[in-house]
C-alpha cells in the first residue's frame, strides 16, 4: 500500500518536470520564431521605406556651413529648385519636415507647405519631386565630430546633399573633394526653437499662386542685391 502510493507520487513528479520541459521548449521555439519573423520585417523596412508608414516627422531648417552669403538657410522652392540661399523671413521656403522611417537613421526632406520632397537625380543633381516614394529620395543622416549633419544618398553610399559657397546646390559625387567637405555639413535647427516669423506668402498652392511668388522671390533677390 505505501509502496503503491510512492510510485503514484513519482509517477506524478516525472510527468510534472516532462510537462515542465514541454512548455519550455515551445516558448524558446516560439521566440525563436518572432524574433526570426520581426529581424524579417526590420530588414523589409529598412530596405524599401515608404512615406505611408513613416512614424515620425520633424519640422527643421538646415543651415550649410559653407554658404558665405546671407543665413545660408535650404530653402526648396517651387519648380524643382533648391539651394542654400535662404533667409530668415524666406518662412514659406526654409521650414522642412524630415520624414523619418521607423527603423534606422533613414529620412526624407520635404517642404513644409509645397509638399516637395528632395532628391537625386539619375546623374547625381539635386531636384525636388512631388513624389518621395523614390529610392533617390531617402537619405541616411550621419552625425560628424563637430556635431553636424551629412545627407548621404541610401542609393548611392558616396553622393552627400551639399551647396558651394554662393548657395547652388552641388552634385552628389563632389563629396569625395575633402577641400569643400564642410559645404556638405549642415546645423539642424528645429522649428519649435525658433522665434516665430511672419509669413512671406500665404496663399494656396496653385500655377498661378507660384508663378507669382518665384516673381516676388526673384524680385526680392535684384533688390537686396542692388541695395548691396
Amino acid at each position: 500500500m505505501y509502496s503503491d502510493r510512492r510510485v503514484i507520487r513519482k509517477t506524478r513528479l516525472l510527468a510534472l518536470i516532462l510537462l515542465f520541459h514541454i512548455c519550455t521548449i515551445n516558448t524558446v521555439y516560439s521566440s525563436s520564431l518572432l524574433s526570426l519573423s520581426y529581424r524579417q520585417h526590420v530588414d523589409k523596412e529598412s530596405e524599401s521605406p515608404s512615406t505611408r508608414n513613416a512614424s515620425y516627422r520633424k519640422k527643421l531648417q538646415l543651415q550649410c556651413q559653407c554658404v558665405t552669403k546671407g543665413d545660408g538657410l535650404v530653402q526648396f522652392i517651387p519648380g524643382r529648385r533648391v539651394n542654400a540661399k535662404g533667409r530668415q523671413d524666406d518662412v514659406n521656403f526654409i521650414s522642412l519636415v524630415a520624414v523619418t522611417h521607423s527603423f534606422g537613421s533613414r529620412m526624407r526632406l520635404r517642404s513644409q507647405k509645397y509638399n516637395e520632397f528632395l532628391c537625386f537625380s539619375q546623374k547625381g543633381k539635386l531636384v525636388l519631386r512631388r513624389n518621395g516614394d523614390n529610392k533617390r529620395c531617402v537619405f541616411k543622416e550621419r552625425i560628424t565630430k563637430d556635431n553636424f549633419i551629412e545627407l548621404q544618398s541610401v542609393v548611392k553610399p558616396n553622393w552627400f546633399v551639399g551647396f558651394n559657397k554662393k548657395g547652388r546646390a552641388l552634385k552628389g559625387s563632389h563629396y569625395k573633394n575633402t577641400r569643400r567637405r564642410n559645404c556638405f555639413r549642415f546645423a539642424k535647427r528645429e522649428t519649435k526653437d525658433l522665434p516665430k516669423a511672419r509669413a512671406t506668402f500665404g496663399p494656396k498652392f496653385t500655377i498661378k499662386n507660384t508663378m507669382i511668388e518665384r516673381f516676388r522671390f526673384s524680385y526680392a533677390l535684384k533688390i537686396s542685391g542692388s541695395g548691396t
